[in-house]
């Protein structure tokens, strides 16, 4: 099973079907909470998905990625990748990962505000399309813990800096999409 797995990762790798972004074609966005990515299968399933239906971009939460971890992730090489992973001194969980399609004029946007929490927990891409600008927010809210408010203030600190950085989007003329996992 392992080497056909491999088989499978490496097909992939060598694919590279370009499909240009055409102004008739609408944006494809995808996002998914997909605890935990380590796993070649999963990462097949994205590939999948990402080459299949076209998905320009795709935004994924829980990667459960670690600084300083050996994962194998050649099988998104089609696809420009942006991270954002935990330490090990950090919650469990957590982890970011952005795909972005070669059909995109684009570019990461990291405004730094000193807090390197909000820095993994919110991921910004700008789109510069035939004329489009669009920002595009990849957020994860923290869940409610039992016996916990924490959470709350959390919350409340992570939407201010993400307002404020729309803001700015909004000053340069970008219309903002801000997509996520909103723990509700």
């Amino acid at each position: 099973m392992r080497n056909r797995s491999a088989a499978r990762a490496r097909e992939w790798r060598e694919r590279k079907h370009k499909v240009p972004l055409e102004k008739s074609v609408p944006l494809r966005i995808c996002y998914w909470n997909c605890n935990g990515l380590s796993c070649v299968l999963k990462q097949q399933q994205v590939a999948e998905v990402m080459e299949g239906e076209q998905i320009d971009l795709m935004l994924i939460d829980e990667t459960h990625f670690r600084y300083g971890a050996n994962n194998d992730l050649s099988v998104f090489s089609p696809w420009t990748q942006y991270y954002r992973e935990r330490s090990y001194a950090d919650k469990n969980g957590g982890g970011k990962m952005i795909l972005v399609s070669d059909r995109l004029n684009h570019s990461e946007w990291s405004p730094k505000n000193g807090l390197p929490w909000v820095e993994n927990e919110r991921a910004w891409i700008l789109i510069h399309n035939q004329g489009m600008r669009l920002a595009v927010c990849s957020v994860y809210m923290a869940a409610e813990v039992m016996g916990s408010t924490g959470f709350k203030d959390w919350n409340r600190e992570l939407y201010a800096h993400i307002a404020d950085e729309i803001s700015c989007l909004e000053q340069d003329v970008y219309g903002c999409i801000i997509i996520g996992d909103f723990n509700g």
